[in-house]
């Protein structure tokens, strides 16, 4: 089950940073679908899978933070596989849905990483570089979860006068940091998953 958790993650993770490059396959609503599907469903599949091979679920922060991360994870998939049927995705009720979704997904990702490095036996059972790579990556989904909220449509922040661009490149920064924590948070889980087999 790590090893199928930390694929997904990487999955997305992979798929998530490939729309950063000039040959962006992503345009067509459907492939991109597919593309956050596997990213918000990689998040979700890491958490569960830490809660079962660390204590940072015994902590309270942990046990909020995971379950929040899953259930948003979980509404933004339903969201993304709904929002199929229809012409926009920023109407109404509807976007109000996604974007509250979209928002507190985010920040669930800044709280695993908090619950992540206040809990200093997090990492236990990792060798000393895949514990140094996991503490970093914790690290960077504190901020990054918090940035990546920055290019939201409904808070305006890229449309205000003289900082929107750099809201926007803020935000793309975070949401690329976000998908390749998930991705070496995989990598780890995969890793270890490996050692404890032979």
């Amino acid at each position: 089950m790590r090893r199928f958790a930390g694929g997904v993650a990487i999955i997305g993770g992979l798929l998530i940073l490939w729309g950063f490059v000039p040959s962006n396959p992503f345009d067509d609503q459907r492939t991109n679908a597919v593309r956050l599907v596997f990213f918000w469903s990689g998040g979700a599949a890491i958490v569960l899978s830490f809660r079962g091979r660390h204590v940072v679920f015994q902590s309270r922060v942990g046990r909020i933070a995971t379950l929040a991360v899953v259930f948003f994870a979980l509404w933004n998939v339903l969201w993304v596989l709904l929002s199929l049927g229809t012409d926009s995705l920023l109407g109404d009720s509807f976007g109000l849905a996604g974007f509250v979704a979209g928002f507190l997904g985010w920040l669930a990702a800044s709280l695993y990483g908090v619950a992540l490095v206040v809990n200093r036996t997090s990492f236990t059972g990792f060798t000393p570089l895949e514990a140094g790579i996991t503490r970093f990556t914790s690290i960077v989904l504190v901020l990054a979860g918090l940035v990546a909220t920055f290019g939201m449509d409904r808070l305006g922040l890229t449309r205000s006068e003289p900082y929107g661009e750099a809201f926007g490149t803020l935000s793309a920064l975070g949401v690329g940091a976000v998908a390749l924590s998930w991705l070496m948070l995989g990598i780890a889980l995969i890793v270890g998953a490996q050692r404890s087999t032979e």
